[in-house]
């Protein structure tokens, strides 16, 4: 199983600067066998909500707000959350 701490151990810093650390969180979400949850109570925006819809169950407060704010620049998400 891919292992977070596993994968960025050996880098340098640029290295680890400059990688899609969202795309390693999804393949480390998406292997876990147990379901995974996001909590979320106040603004989950960008690569927050992508993190956060990447999980099986998301628990939000009363108070979340959820969005993409990247598509006002005309841009797409980074990690490509596009729903």
């Amino acid at each position: 199983p891919l292992d977070l701490v596993t994968a960025l151990q050996d880098m340098d810093f640029f290295t680890a600067f400059t990688r899609d650390h969202l795309n390693i969180l999804e393949e480390v979400i998406a292997q876990s066998k147990i379901p995974t949850v996001a909590a979320v109570n106040g603004y989950a925006l960008g690569g927050g909500c992508e993190l956060a819809m990447m999980c099986d169950i998301i628990y939000a407060s009363e108070k979340a707000k959820f969005g993409q704010p990247e598509i006002t620049l005309g841009t797409i998400p980074g990690a490509g959350a596009t729903s």
